[in-house]
């Protein structure tokens, strides 16, 4: 009676849990950092996130930032790479970004805690009087206010369904043992008990750096990286270790050792083809077994749930066969198994694929697939563990079409051959991470289309004119013999002054490197299948962004222009097209005048992907030294001059296509023909409503306003000719790629993909159909 009794007990709990009339609590991830920053948190976070997602769980994430800044808003992208805006016009971490692209969820701007917005919650608690007199401290206050925010933040619901989050990440920005993040170490060491050790999982991403000549791995950073965090009173659960290469034999046991872990919770996340693949890589060396038995995630499915399937542990015999068939210099990783087959990992953590076709591996057959949903309906094969075997799940879920949508595109990723290359014209070009959200809903767009993309980083000031050496050389000379301005009576050419030997051949030296990158910047521009022009702020670089919009609408080539690349494209039309001598934005007015164009572009010939292109000239003079210049690009009236954070137009906006413009428009066509479509913004400045007719009486149309606001321009005549005062790249999903971003991978791929898309809804590659929307 009593075993009855307390099986009864055990089927009710179950009953009540998985029916959801008992709330189970949330279970917490954290994700820490050590040896070095900018190691791949984000990244394994997210691929964390998306695992447990496809298991069948409800996932949300939290990033925490130590810096004092309240929000990402005022940081400069060169510093910290991009900043991201949510729906709510939260400006947020690039980190962010990734959460909301692998798991398609909507986060908040309270998703990213920061020391700013800590202290400021708690100074204004202290000046209403809600500490009743108490002394304000770090302890107990601030790491008070740092646990009630993220149980707060973990129960909101970010996806479709409005219920509440099962599982929470929560990554720790910087490297264990910075002063600035030692208040969140120690609110997170409390927070553990809190919440209970059932609830509460630390993964910690360490280095394993690669030394000397013979390349030899070593652990010992990794070891002292675990080390601190356990003396702070943390202890992982899975140790990560970052690598260029596969673990080599022995590191495992090592850090398992030192690191006071099993060694099947030492996971080797070596360098992959693509952040697509660490996915995989993860869910090839057990993560979610890990998870599962350490949080006891198994009572949070639900009946219809189906899991993720298991992947074995290969023998020695079986690690040896499948490593002869992996190409010499080419890593395994890059022979993905099909939808059939699982990752598997090897001892030292290198992704081997099962047999399932020729010679071992997937055939390279193409296959169809869709976004939303993928056609395959190969089942998948459910392996069990060697010491417990698995009741047998109901037909695969929603959640494992994701999973297979996942592998699907990593496969495509892996698999394209025809390369698209698009010419970015930034200017932030020397920090990739200043345009995350561009290249990654430009690879999105790509591989959805079935192809491989390329992007030529193409420095905007690098477009602009610059006189030739003997040019310039004609004007030192003279500039040489004039006396200088203050000798202060020494020897001028010792001291290198201005028109001193020394001084002349550095400027030489300097005129000819610029020469050089101008040469250079003008041939990936001609060479480029496309042109995209990103966002951006001031006026560095401003002429050359016209240069390049002005060389895109005179040669037919496929040209997005995204918030200032709109801008400046309008500029550029008002000024060569509609006659308006020195059009310009209130945003540059007082620059200094910079003559752009290019002697360079009339002889300079590129060798596109259809033939040979001749480069016209550009010699208009994009910027006029007159005050009283026609601002075509005007500062919106409800923008504060005065305060800069957060004082934008922010956050997720409708717009609404012209009902007479819609016959003709392809953004219209792209976006489903829906009559009202939401983007997220971030701008100042917008076209002067003033010049509407007149530019559009020359065929620049808006074809999407916002009230009476300028959302969405076109060219007429031109195949692709668009420019969007939204930031379309901060919707798109790798299963789900924004169609602006969409329409000019498809346009740079020829006239006849786009039109054949736009009138079927099918991409034609090769002779073959890739995708059916």
């Amino acid at each position: 009676k009593i075993a009855y009794l307390i099986k009864f007990q055990f089927l009710h709990y179950r009953f009540l849990t998985r029916h959801q009339f008992l709330v189970m609590p949330v279970k917490y991830i954290l994700v820490t950092g050590g040896v070095i920053s900018g190691i791949g948190k984000g990244i394994i976070a997210s691929s964390t996130g998306l695992l447990l997602k496809a298991y069948g769980l409800r996932v949300t994430a939290i990033k925490i930032d130590p810096y004092l800044n309240i929000d990402a808003g005022t940081l400069s992208p060169l510093d910290h790479g991009e900043v991201f805006v949510l729906n709510d016009g939260g400006e947020v971490d690039l980190d962010l970004g990734n959460y909301e692209r692998f798991l398609d969820v909507t986060l908040t701007r309270d998703n990213n805690i920061t020391t700013g917005k800590v202290y400021q919650k708690v100074i204004e608690k202290e000046r209403r009087g809600d500490y009743l007199g108490k002394t304000v401290q770090v302890v107990p206050h601030i790491t008070d206010e740092i646990q009630n925010w993220v149980t707060d933040v973990a129960k909101r619901a970010v996806d479709d369904t409005g219920k509440e989050p099962q599982v929470c990440i929560i990554e720790l920005g910087g490297t264990v043992g910075d002063i600035e993040s030692a208040p969140y170490v120690e609110a997170l060491r409390q927070f553990q008990f809190r919440v209970g050790h059932q609830n509460f999982a630390l993964i910690h991403v360490s280095l394993v750096p690669l030394v000397g000549s013979v390349g030899e791995q070593k652990s010992k950073p990794t070891q002292n990286s675990v080390r601190d965090l356990r003396a702070l009173g943390l202890s992982p659960d899975v140790v990560a270790c970052r690598s260029e290469k596969p673990l080599q034999e022995g590191i495992r046991e090592k850090i398992s050792m030192f690191c006071h872990v099993a060694p099947d919770q030492v996971l080797a996340v070596h360098d992959c083809p693509s952040t697509y693949h660490v996915p995989l890589l993860l869910h090839g060396q057990g993560l979610i077994d890990v998870l599962e038995k350490r949080l006891d995630l198994g009572k949070m499915l639900s009946p219809t749930a189906s899991p993720l399937v298991r992947s074995p542990k290969l023998s020695g015999a079986e690690i040896h066969m499948n490593s002869m068939l992996v190409p010499k210099g080419e890593t395994s990783i890059s022979r993905l198994s099909s939808d059939a087959s699982i990752c598997s990992s090897t001892t030292d953590g290198e992704v081997i694929s099962q047999p399932n076709g020729v010679n071992g591996f997937t055939s390279d057959a193409p296959s169809s697939s869709s976004a939303a949903a993928p056609t395959s309906t190969a089942p998948a094969r459910h392996r069990h563990h060697s010491h417990r075997r698995r009741k047998k799940r109901p037909e695969l879920s929603g959640d494992t079409a994701l999973w297979r949508g996942w592998q699907n595109l990593a496969q495509t990723y892996q698999r394209s051959h025809e390369t698209i290359t698009i010419g970015l014209v930034g200017k932030y070009t020397d920090l990739h991470d200043s345009y995350c959200s561009v290249t990654k809903a430009l690879e999105h767009a790509a591989i959805y289309s079935g192809k491989r993309l390329e992007i030529a980083w193409i420095e905007a000031s690098d477009l602009e004119y610059v006189p030739s050496v003997r040019q310039k050389s004609k004007v030192t000379k003279v500039a040489s013999h004039q006396e200088p301005l203050d000798s202060c009576g020494d020897d001028a050419s010792s001291q290198g002054e201005p028109g001193s030997t020394q001084d002349l051949i550095e400027e030489k030296e300097d005129r000819q490197r610029k020469t050089r990158s101008h040469h250079e910047a003008w041939k990936k521009l001609a060479s480029a299948d496309g042109i995209l022009v990103p966002g951006g702020f001031g006026s560095r670089g401003i002429s050359g962004k016209m240069a390049a919009a002005k060389y895109a609408r005179e040669n037919n080539v496929p040209y997005l222009g995204i918030c200032l690349g709109m801008q400046v494209a309008v500029m550029e039309f008002a000024r060569n097209v509609c006659g308006i001598a020195g059009a310009c934005s209130e945003e540059f007015e007082g620059a200094q005048t910079k003559s752009t164009g290019s002697s360079e572009s009339s002889k300079l010939n590129g060798d596109m992907k259809n033939g040979e292109a001749k480069v016209n000239e550009i010699s208009q003079d994009l910027r006029e030294t007159s005050l009283e210049r026609p601002f075509v690009v005007i500062y919106m009236p409800e923008i504060s001059k005065t305060h800069m954070g957060g004082t934008m137009r922010l956050g997720s906006r409708s717009t609404e296509f012209e009902g007479s413009k819609m016959a003709f428009s392809i953004s219209y066509q792209l976006y489903g023909c829906k009559p009202l479509i939401w983007e997220r913004h971030r701008h100042r400045y917008e076209v002067n409503p003033s010049f509407v007719p007149q530019l559009e009486s020359q065929g620049l149309h808006f074809v999407g306003k916002s009230d009476n606001r300028m959302e969405i321009m076109e060219v007429e005549g031109h195949p692709f000719f668009i420019g969007a005062q939204y930031h379309p790249e901060l919707t798109s999903r790798p299963l789900k790629p924004n169609p602006m971003f969409l329409g000019l991978i498809l346009a740079s791929s020829g006239n006849w993909v786009l039109d054949e898309y736009l009138e079927t809804g099918r991409i034609q590659t090769d002779d073959r159909e890739i995708w059916v929307t």
